[in-house]
């Protein structure tokens, strides 16, 4: 992987730049609690600066089981996202002023280029306008054509529209597959199978902004989702790795195995090197995660460019650190416990990582009062080694919740 830091992480998320609806579904407190995340992408030289101060005993874990964290600064001023409490931290401004290094956002945005700017800080991160475009789904297809990769027939049209023209293409060709431009994780994303598809959609779309655009195509018979993960720098485009998304009937995000059964395919790899070739063009810098789809019939699309670190990201470069062959990524576990100490429990010390073994489960997100859920990367050198580790979880959360909730 490139790397010339030091550098400052922050992940400061923007709920209304992500999906429609996320700002009212995602709590403040939620949105803070994402920022420890960044510790996972950085070296021991970095800098990170989170919204809230991470969970003690989480911490000594991860130095326990031999990872070398950044430095972490808790930034104490007020506002709605991390760069607006910055802002508003004279001593934290100083520091990072002092310090110097680069800033890598999670993702591209005016109030991140703000912040850099008021600090003097070069800022590693395509402009706010190229991230709008590459967000905006309604701006793939020409992106696809500018860049000459395979395409999936797309029609676009805007939130008053769409359940009619919806309702006119559902009769004229059958199964569709229809997105809002700001789509994430499923949400925003619906597949139109029959009418009452189309009803789902009606009431759907009233959490859209009225001059949100949607996009429509005929729904394809889809075997593999692969998520392609690259670093763009002034001097290269970096394959970071291919893992195969796990995705529900209703295409929400339910995590990744690595490595994809189609890291080899030779069409995504193609596509994926042409599309990073092309961003880096357009002035893109940092990460970058493209959605393919794989048909019945062998056909390659991609389907998103999303201009972020994705989920996905996290346990990527940390199988590189602690040089694993294969994870699995599981979101959103109903753990129904509050804090690290508590899920160390119920997980089991047997199925924590264990750097001897090389293999278990790292949590990546500790579940809250806010957010009662937890994320973890099961790893190990095989993806059959992964599945045994997160199956015996299954077997456990499902004991403990069935008992927690008996009469």
């Amino acid at each position: 992987m490139p790397n010339d830091g030091p550098f400052l992480h922050l992940h400061s998320l923007e709920a209304s730049q992500l999906g429609d609806g996320l700002e009212n579904g995602l709590s403040p407190a939620v949105l803070r609690s994402l920022s420890s995340r960044a510790i996972f992408l950085a070296t021991p030289d970095d800098l990170v600066v989170v919204d809230r101060e991470p969970d003690p005993s989480w911490i000594e874990y991860l130095q326990r089981v031999g990872l070398k964290l950044p430095q972490i600064r808790v930034a104490q001023g007020e506002g709605e996202t991390l760069v607006e409490r910055i802002t508003d931290d004279a001593e934290l401004c100083a520091e990072l002023r002092e310090r110097g290094y680069p800033i890598k956002p999670y993702m591209g945005s005016i109030q991140n280029q703000t912040l850099a700017h008021q600090l003097g800080l070069r800022y590693i991160a395509p402009d706010s306008q190229l991230v709008d475009r590459l967000n905006h789904k309604s701006n793939l297809d020409q992106i696809l054509l500018e860049i000459g990769l395979p395409r999936i027939p797309t029609e676009v049209s805007t939130r008053d529209q769409i359940v009619h023209d919806a309702r006119f293409a559902f009769e004229e060709h059958g199964s569709l597959m229809i997105r809002s431009d700001l789509s994430i994780g499923g949400h925003g994303v619906w597949r139109i199978e029959n009418t009452q598809g189309i009803d789902q959609l009606a009431n759907g779309i009233k959490v859209a902004n009225p001059d949100r655009k949607f996009i429509w195509q005929p729904l394809k018979a889809v075997t593999n989702s692969p998520n392609v993960q690259y670093e763009i720098t002034d001097d290269s485009c970096t394959l970071l790795g291919i893992s195969a998304q796990q995705m529900t009937e209703s295409f929400a995000f339910g995590g990744n195995n690595f490595p994809s059964p189609l890291s080899n395919n030779q069409s995504i790899l193609d596509q994926s090197q042409e599309t990073a070739q092309w961003l880096q063009t357009q002035g893109y810098r940092g990460l970058v995660g493209f959605d393919f789809i794989v048909t019945t019939n062998q056909e390659v699309y991609i389907v998103e460019i999303n201009p972020r670190v994705n989920t996905s990201t996290f346990p990527l470069i940390l199988s590189h650190h602690l040089g694993v062959e294969a994870f699995k990524l599981m979101t959103g576990l109903p753990t129904q416990t509050v804090g690290f100490d508590e899920l160390q429990s119920l997980i089991g010390s047997e199925l924590l990582y264990d750097q001897h073994r090389k293999d278990g489960i790292i949590p990546l997100m500790i579940p809250t009062k806010d957010r009662p859920v937890c994320d973890v990367m099961v790893f190990a050198n095989t993806r059959d080694e992964t599945e045994v580790i997160a199956d015996r979880l299954d077997n456990r959360l499902g004991a403990f919740l069935s008992a927690r909730n008996a009469p």
